[in-house]
């Protein structure tokens, strides 16, 4: 087994422990085979909550290279993360 599937397997794992883990990564395949919530971005912005049957590859990228903004997202506490703490 790669080590990239043994880190896969035991980030499974953790998440089967009811553990939480934020996973930063570009590359799609990871997010859609790892994640139950992921939030998506676009020009440093929030822009999505997916959670369940709505994280797939089309729906993120529809978001990630979206034009428009989420007034709704925004006015969540959602919206730009520049400056957050």
């Amino acid at each position: 087994m790669s080590a990239k599937a043994e880190v896969y397997e035991l980030l499974k794992s953790l998440v089967m422990q009811n553990i939480a883990i934020v996973l930063v990564s570009s590359k799609l395949p990871e997010m859609l085979n790892l994640c139950n919530r992921l939030y998506a971005m676009h020009r440093s912005r929030l822009v999505a909550e997916l959670t369940g049957g709505d994280i797939n590859g089309p729906a993120v990228l529809a978001h990630f290279f979206r034009e428009g903004e989420t007034p709704a997202l925004a006015s969540e506490g959602l919206g730009t993360l520049a400056g957050a703490r």
